[in-house]
């Protein structure tokens, strides 16, 4: 739970509603296993993806600025920025994992 409070809350809190939304399509997708079902959940998996990554260079930007406006920065303070800023991208690479794992298991489950 520590992981997922880290970081911005603006960045985290969609991916979790994506989260959610790409689970519930999953298990919707159990009851009517259709092609245009599968196609979204890829489309969201996708977005989560690259929503997450561009968190990911939206943070280092913030901590490069401010790393630049500091004079006298530890490398401490740079790691947890880092920490922070890594956390939506191991969230939405989750995500698209997960998505894409219940797709697997659909096409199987057609054949």
């Amino acid at each position: 739970m520590e992981t997922i409070t880290n970081g911005y809350p603006l960045f985290i809190i969609p991916l979790i509603i994506i989260f959610i939304i790409t689970i519930i399509l999953l298990i919707k997708s159990i009851k009517n296993n259709t092609q245009k079902n599968r196609e979204l959940v890829k489309q969201i998996s996708l977005f989560a993806l690259v929503f997450g990554f561009g968190c990911l260079f939206q943070e280092l930007f913030w901590i490069f600025e401010m790393v630049a406006i500091a004079t006298d920065s530890s490398a401490g303070v740079l790691a947890v920025g880092f920490k922070y800023s890594i956390t939506p991208t191991i969230i939405g690479m989750t995500i698209f994992l997960i998505a894409r794992l219940g797709i697997i298991g659909l096409i199987i489950k057609e054949k």
